[in-house]
């Protein structure tokens, strides 16, 4: 025979610490003395976004491909 399954009661304990779980302990805010920040014209910006696209293009093709392929197995087995 089972035992009788004892009803949860909360003790108060915490798997994890919640507090640093806001936006100035993961984001610097503000922080325009930092050595890193780096302006970029609108050049620039449009450079990195079509390399960055570039980049992705072949995952993209591969996923678009990929997709096709299990469409079509599924429309032929369900013809």
């Amino acid at each position: 025979m089972s035992k009788p399954k004892k009803k949860f009661q909360d003790d108060g304990r915490t798997i994890f610490s919640m507090d640093a779980l806001n936006d100035d302990y993961y984001l610097k805010k503000n922080n325009k003395n930092d050595e890193n920040h780096v302006v970029l014209t609108k050049k620039e910006q449009k450079a990195l976004r079509k390399g960055a696209f570039i980049s992705l293009l072949p995952m993209l093709i591969c996923s678009v491909i990929g997709f096709g392929l299990v469409a079509l197995l599924i429309w032929l087995w369900l013809k």
